[in-house]
């Protein structure tokens, strides 16, 4: 049978905003941003192997979600490499994240379609592995996690913004993620220019797949990605850094440099 554990009194104290033993006075401050919520664990030997992660011991939290928030679950341990899950009241799951870089810290950012209790469960990639852990939630608010989407007009598109502390994690690194509509045949050059930083790009395919990535493609520390797309589609982009804590002005931009952009015909009834 599976064992949930509940979260500690720390997070029902922190969400009464969310509804969780929400009170008169909790529901006068349903519009102010949650506090982060901060649990410190152990994996050991006791508990059981996940599901998903067979070789790894995993503990399990009920944490409830509403509908047109957002959130960012991280997973830190200086003990194993950290993998992530996060499941819907039915069982299924919706994201998960592991340290693919070695940095000790998986994250997921998630945005549910509807209210309900979700399962955030904290496992291993280290086979058996036990030890400390960092759970941390956090809330996101107004455009913090929210994707940036570039419409690529006359060839080109760009964006100038800032990297700032409460940006969202990918891969444990402070991020803005892009979504760009690449057409298939036709060949990009993705560039990244962050002012005194050494700038970091991670290009995806909508389902999330690392097509590539780059550190000093471009010029100096700059980063640079040439990609020629193999289907047409809404491809992710992801703006960091080498280190994934640096923060201040960026220049993000993507041209086609390459291949004639072929309009599909109407599909005929």
């Amino acid at each position: 049978m599976k064992r949930h554990l509940l979260i500690p009194v720390l997070f029902a104290v922190a969400l009464g905003s969310l509804g969780v033993g929400a009170g008169e006075k909790d529901k006068k401050e349903k519009v102010k941003k949650a506090d982060d919520i901060v649990v410190n664990g152990e994996l050991i030997k006791a508990d059981l192997k996940d599901k998903v992660v067979v070789n790894g011991f995993c503990k399990t939290f009920t944490f409830k979600m509403e509908k047109d928030k957002a959130y960012q679950i991280e997973l830190q341990s200086q003990n194993f490499r950290p993998y992530l899950r996060l499941e819907d009241s039915a069982g299924k799951q919706v994201a998960a994240d592991f340290d693919r870089l070695g940095n000790q810290s998986a994250v997921i950012v998630h945005r549910p379609a509807k209210t309900e209790d979700y399962t955030i469960i904290t496992t291993t990639l280290n086979v058996n592995a036990v030890g400390k852990f960092t759970l941390t939630v956090k809330e996101l608010t107004g455009d913090e996690g929210k994707p940036i989407e570039l419409k690529i007009e006359k060839g080109v598109a760009t964006h100038q913004g800032n990297l700032t502390k409460l940006d969202p994690k990918y891969m444990g690194k402070i991020h803005k993620l892009f979504i760009i509509q690449l057409e298939k045949d036709a060949t990009y050059q993705i560039d990244h220019i962050f002012k005194g930083f050494d700038a970091y790009l991670y290009l995806e395919n909508s389902d999330g797949k690392v097509l590539a990535q780059d550190d000093d493609g471009g010029e100096g520390l700059n980063s640079r990605i040439t990609h020629k797309a193999t289907a047409s589609g809404k491809y992710r982009v992801v703006a960091t850094s080498l280190g994934g804590s640096s923060v201040g002005a960026f220049t993000f931009s993507i041209r086609q440099t390459g291949g004639e952009v072929k309009k599909e015909e109407p599909k005929k009834d």
